[in-house]
């Protein structure tokens, strides 16, 4: 009997060591996170195999064990990984792999004298630097998500990560120079420049040159010096490959996000990347697809709009929305735009994006940058009917959220979520909850709207945008009628998901 048992657990093992593996292989992000679930399942069985590849110098396989250690109970996987961080007679290799699951995949927090404690932390940096160019050629992602570490580490880890870079082929470490370059904190960028100007490779050159195109001062200044450094020297600049780029951006909310699809189309294979981005941060977050097909990206679906209806890419989302194929070179100034506002808010842009919006900034350099449309008059003939601001689709996701606490939500349902106490609920919306400040916000971004309007063919709806705009510059305060209607649609669904839980409750 025990016998058999020890045999079932030694199968069960195989089994988990054989998916684990499959797992580390994986490069879609959406089969890795389900095989990662799957062996989550198996609970208690599958933490002495995630111990045993603790030290392992594949990073793929370690971004696996911690992809895994995500979905298990904390109280099953979290103190044996604390155990063996703890532990000084354990090697450096797999305290720090232990330190760096519990941090990142596990946010669980983690005592700075752990990391003090390690007996060689710069050979260590210099392993896992290692490990990222031996495997970047199979899984190219591994660069972003390596400077994406890096970005959450102090700058001093960053610094030393690029004084190890010359102790690697030029072409090698290229890829990590060049993402540790965009990053917004100077001395990083300033130190990964200076590299960059010393591989003598064109591509170094054409990414320096790119980059001093793109960047607001000081990193403009410096992308563009050492591209002279290397133009002196008598380096190449690379020539762009040819590629076709289409882009498509929702209108902004009211929150001033904004999301964009650039699709690059060469010989006959297409690519996504998909940027959300926040006018008063920058850009935020982004995926890939690769090898799209070609009619994934739709084309306007009338001759004389340029607007798009997309379904979700996901059934859990809501949709579809409302794009608008747009001009390239309006597209380059507002992410101009948006990149510049990462920087002036030290908001991190993506690590994955990097590489790519070099690389649409590159080839389609050729189509220049716009200047802003003209705006037409506001209608100030909105003020008699402020609902016609919301007739066009690009509105539909316009509202803001009414303060609620679990206590008036409980009295709002009591008293029975009808027409009387949704009035009486707005009406005692506190102008303090929204100060005038919020409101100038919203006036903002709803004249950002109006380009985004005027770019798609629609004045009327720009002139209107442009008078709502105007209307809470003046007046900033809840009573404002397009106050009051944002507020109203925020509590209509407030309301709407109020009574959907009521009758959950009443089941």
């Amino acid at each position: 009997m025990a016998e058999d048992r020890v045999i079932r657990t030694f199968q069960e093992r195989r089994e988990i060591d054989l998916q684990l593996q499959d797992l580390a292989r994986e490069q879609d992000e959406l089969a890795r996170e389900v095989k990662a679930r799957v062996l989550a399942q198996r609970g208690e069985a599958v933490v002495p195999v995630l111990l045993r590849y603790i030290g392992t110098t594949n990073p793929l396989l370690r971004g696996a064990i911690g992809l895994v250690a995500m979905h298990l109970p904390r109280d099953l996987i979290a103190p044996p990984l604390r155990d063996i961080a703890a532990n000084p007679q354990r090697p450096d290799q797999e305290r720090l792999a232990a330190l760096m699951i519990l941090e990142r995949y596990l946010e669980e927090p983690v005592e700075e004298s752990l990391y003090a404690e390690l007996r060689d932390p710069r050979a260590m940096l210099e392993q896992s630097l290692r490990e990222v160019v031996e495997h970047q050629e199979i899984a190219p992602d591994i660069v972003s998500d390596y400077v994406a570490q890096l970005q959450e580490e102090p700058v001093d880890v960053a610094i030393a990560i690029l004084e190890m870079t010359p102790r690697f082929p030029s072409d090698k470490v290229l890829p990590v120079l060049t993402l540790l370059a965009m990053d917004v904190r100077e001395d990083v960028a300033e130190l990964a420049m200076y590299f960059l100007g010393r591989t003598r490779l064109p591509r170094a050159r054409r990414i320096l040159e790119t980059m001093g195109e793109l960047l607001p001062s000081p990193w403009k200044d410096m992308a563009q010096r050492n591209a002279r450094k290397l133009q002196m020297s008598g380096v190449e600049r690379e020539v762009s490959s040819r590629a076709v780029w289409r882009v498509l951006v929702t209108p902004p909310d009211v929150l001033g996000g904004q999301t964009f699809w650039l699709a690059r189309e060469e010989e006959d294979r297409q690519m996504l990347v998909g940027v959300m981005g926040n006018i008063d941060l920058g850009l935020q977050f982004a995926f890939r697809l690769k090898d799209i097909p070609a009619d994934f990206v739709p084309s306007p679906h009338r001759e004389e709009s340029p607007l798009v209806l997309v379904p979700p890419l996901e059934e859990s989302m809501s949709g579809p929305f409302l794009f608008l194929q747009t001009p390239l070179e309006h597209v380059r100034r507002w992410l101009r735009a948006l990149v510049h506002q990462n920087y002036a808010s030290e908001y991190q842009l993506p690590a994955l994006l990097r590489e790519y919006l070099l690389l649409f900034w590159e080839e389609t350099a050729d189509v220049g940058e716009a200047s802003p449309p003209p705006l037409p008059a506001p209608d100030e003939s909105i003020y008699q009917n402020p609902f016609a601001l919301f007739e066009h689709p690009a509105f539909d996701a316009w509202y803001v959220e009414v303060p609620m606490t679990s206590r008036q939500a409980k009295h709002w349902v009591r008293a029975g979520l009808d027409e009387e106490t949704f009035h009486r609920v707005l009406k005692e919306v506190p102008s303090e909850a929204y100060p005038s400040a919020f409101w100038h916000e919203v006036a903002d971004r709803l004249a950002y709207m109006a380009e985004w309007l005027v770019l798609s063919g629609d004045e009327k709806a720009a002139a209107r945008s442009l008078a709502a705009s105007q209307s809470l510059r003046t007046w900033a305060n809840v009573h404002n009628p397009f106050a009051q209607l944002l507020l109203a649609r925020g509590l209509a669904l407030t309301f709407q998901r109020l009574r959907e839980e009521k009758e959950q409750w009443e089941r």
